[in-house]
Order: structure tokens, then sequence, then C-alpha cells
């Protein structure tokens, strides 16, 4: 499932992009959680009661580089 997530985040950037600089939970083809840190993202994750394992990646901001899935 999680190379799907990948393959669907790396089709649609420009859904994920407004996150630049922040951590997203991706399930089901939608960002599920968004954290300024992997625990912050994890703990809200984990709160919302879904049971798929996310896709969980942080998306680059502009000055970081390439963003290579």
């Amino acid at each position: 499932m999680e190379s799907n997530q990948a393959l669907w985040v790396s089709k649609h950037y420009d859904k994920v992009k407004p996150y630049a600089g922040k951590w997203i939970a991706v399930v089901n083809n939608q960002v599920a959680a968004v954290a300024d840190n992997i625990i912050e993202l994890m703990a809200i994750y984990n709160k919302s009661n879904n049971k798929a394992e996310p896709l969980v990646i942080k998306i680059p901001r502009p000055d970081e580089g390439e963003f290579i899935l």
C-alpha cells in the first residue's frame, strides 16, 4: 500500500505542495494528518482512529532542494 501512496504523492504534488516544510501522513490517496515534526504527526494520526498504515513523508520547502520519492 505504501508504494501506491508514494505514487499518488508523486503524481499529485500540487495537492501536497501547500504542506512544504511539514510532515504528512497519506492514506487512501488523501492527506490524513499534517504536523511540524514526525512525533506530533504520529500523535495526531493515531488519534484519528485510522487503522491503515500511512505513508509518512516530509514535504520539502523550495529552499531544501528537489523532491525525490
